[in-house]
Parts: structure tokens; C-alpha cells; sequence
């Protein structure tokens, strides 16, 4: 079975959160489930076309198991231990990391 992973850094214009918290957890579920078409003042035009790109991402997972991310423009890599990367999902660059790449070497020194 596939895993894909995912870092949501995007932090919507109107977010109710201090800039200081970054991007919390849950902030992208509006995105996913389209909330910008019930409270389409709250959101910024590109706010309304990334929403959209991710529904369509998740949409094209459900679909076929593969997600699909047209800013992306290759293909999302599945997690696994040999290639732990995550795709940074943001309207600005969408970018293929891997996102605790130096905590684990830090700690592998340790326990590794």
C-alpha cells in the first residue's frame, strides 16, 4: 500500500491564527473541502484557485490512487523508508522535501 505524505505551509490571507503559530494543524482542511465556496469574502483569489488545485489532487487520489498535483508538475512520490520526502503544498512553490531530514541525522547519532 502507498503513503503519501504532505506539509501544508500555505497560510491563507484572512487565516484567524498570529502569523508567529505558522501554518497549525487542520488549516487545510477548508482547502480541501472547498469552504471558499460558502464564505468566498474571507478568501483571496489565489486562496479560491489553490483550494481548488487541491481538490482536485485529492479527488485524482480517490479516483485512482495516484495524487495529481498540476503546480507540481511531476509526479508525487509515495513515503517510504528509503525515500522519506513529503510535497510542501503552497500556492507560491510546491516542492518534492524531505522535511526531518536533519532531525533524524541529529538523533541518529544517538540511537542510530
Amino acid at each position: 500500500m502507498k503513503a503519501f505524505h504532505y506539509i501544508f505551509s500555505h497560510r491563507r490571507k484572512a487565516s484567524p491564527f498570529k502569523e508567529w503559530l505558522g501554518v497549525p494543524h487542520f488549516e487545510d482542511v477548508p482547502f480541501v473541502f472547498g469552504t471558499h465556496l460558502q464564505l468566498n469574502n474571507t478568501y483571496a483569489p489565489k486562496d479560491v484557485q489553490f483550494s481548488n488545485d487541491i481538490i482536485d489532487t485529492w479527488t485524482s487520489f480517490a479516483k485512482d490512487g495516484e495524487p495529481t498535483f498540476g503546480l507540481l508538475g511531476k509526479k508525487w512520490p509515495p513515503y517510504s523508508k528509503e525515500k522519506p520526502v513529503a510535497v510542501d503544498l503552497n500556492p507560491d512553490n510546491v516542492n518534492i522535501i524531505n522535511p526531518y531530514k536533519e532531525e533524524c541525522q541529529f538523533w541518529r547519532q544517538y540511537f542510530g
